[in-house]
């Protein structure tokens, strides 16, 4: 792929110059700036009409097709979307907490989007929107407000799974605890109703395992402990949930065998770890300076740090010790 990138690179940049047509230019620049397969394909699509719009022998009726249908496209995401904020309003969660949390509507939205652009996929990006929304006042709340034993606790709930676990934890967690049930129980009716059965037993599954990585976080972060950088990455890997966020793209998936869709994801395929850990990575770059002012430590660059500090001064010192032992 570095290859394949230098290649395209070399022979793409020349033609960014003062002989090649405007428009010609202006998509050569657009592909320099960021990669295709980098961005929402959606937004490719809008693009290239921009693009094939100036072109002088473009085909008028191809053109128009692709106007209507990015039109009627927008307006269905816009459509979905509102359903979502309006969902979310009811919920009225951000307002029942005594700390603030995350409220981002749109970009968790264009995020399922990105996976999932095609109209046929509405259901499926509005139940990865409620989901991923819901499971980040989770994240936020095992991160930065929630004292140990009750990110035990509420660990303890989502592994029972049962609505009468809630009367254990404490007030404001119960709040939470009921929110993510009912939402993924609606969820389940609706996929019932359309005669789906047992669709979301994969996602009840990763929130279960998503809860073991915020716990196994909270005891470093409660107890200031700086882990090595691979005992971070081996639980802060996971603890990234992009397969979570597969599995609740996949509740509403129609053209594929669940069957085989189950084993392909519990067989944990590589992609989903190569994924997480490249989020886990640039997400940590981004948040440290947050984390640490409020006495996170670990963080990915933090425990990256540490190590390969530990790693220097080690090696310094068994330089040394060899040295004078030959001395």
């Amino acid at each position: 792929m570095d290859e394949a990138l230098s290649f395209a690179r070399y022979h793409l940049e020349p033609l960014a110059g003062t002989e090649t047509s405007s428009n010609l230019f202006k998509h050569v620049e657009n592909v320099l700036y960021r990669a295709r397969y980098h961005s929402i394909e959606i937004l490719v699509a809008r693009q290239y009409i921009s693009f094939y719009d100036q072109e002088e022998d473009q085909d008028e009726t191809l053109l128009r097709f692709s106007k209507l249908n990015f039109n009627f496209c927008q307006m269905h995401y816009v459509k979905e979307l509102k359903i979502v904020t309006r969902w979310w309003k009811e919920l009225g969660i951000a307002s029942k907490l005594p700390y603030s949390i995350r409220e981002r509507n749109v970009e968790t939205y264009l995020g399922g989007l990105g996976v999932l652009f095609e109209p046929r996929y509405s259901l499926a990006r509005i139940f990865l929107a409620k989901l991923t929304l819901i499971m980040t006042v989770v994240d936020d709340t095992c991160d930065a407000y929630a004292t140990l034993p009750e990110v035990q606790s509420l660990h303890d709930a989502f592994h029972r799974w049962d609505l009468r676990a809630m009367e254990e934890l404490p007030r404001y967690m119960r709040i939470i605890y009921q929110s993510v049930f009912e939402t993924v129980e609606d969820i389940d009716r609706e996929m019932i109703a359309r005669g789906k059965h047992g669709r979301l037993q994969l996602t009840i599954d990763e929130i279960k395992s998503l809860m073991i990585w915020y716990l196994g976080i909270a005891k470093w972060a409660r107890s200031d402990q700086v882990p090595s950088f691979e005992d971070y990455m081996e639980i802060g890997t996971p603890s990234s949930a992009l397969d979570d966020f597969a599995s609740y793209g996949f509740i509403a998936m129609d053209d594929c065998d669940q069957k085989q869709l189950k084993e392909w994801f519990y067989s944990k395929p590589k992609i989903f770890h190569a994924l997480n850990a490249l989020f886990r990575i640039r997400n940590d770059i981004v948040t440290f300076e947050q984390e640490m002012s409020r006495g996170e430590v670990a963080n990915g660059v933090n425990c990256y740090e540490k190590s390969s500090l530990y790693n220097a001064n080690y090696t310094q010192i068994h330089i040394r010790v060899n040295v004078t032992c030959t001395v």
